[in-house]
């Protein structure tokens, strides 16, 4: 499962640590299927709240707020594109 930590429409930018200005892309946990990998996310969902209309939550972190989604990708798929890109 990865988790997209996205810029704060408010301020335009991240707002945990010294992020980029686009999205940024990590990895939360690895799952053997898409139905445990699915759980996973549920679970997470719960300790992040409330979605907006987009499938965002906004979390604070370290005193500031960040918008936070959990997605579920096939095995060998990377959501910041290939290697050896402009990720």
């Amino acid at each position: 499962m990865w988790y997209q930590l996205a810029p704060n429409p408010l301020v335009g930018r991240y707002e945990v640590g010294t992020l980029p200005r686009a999205s940024a892309w990590l990895t939360a946990e690895a799952t053997s299927t898409e139905a445990e990998c699915r759980q996973v996310s549920a679970r997470f969902d719960t300790s992040l709240g409330p979605k907006d209309a987009d499938g965002y939550s906004t979390v604070t972190s370290k005193g500031k707020k960040v918008r936070v989604r959990n997605v579920c990708l096939p095995d060998g798929t990377d959501p910041r594109g290939p290697k050896g890109g402009a990720r």
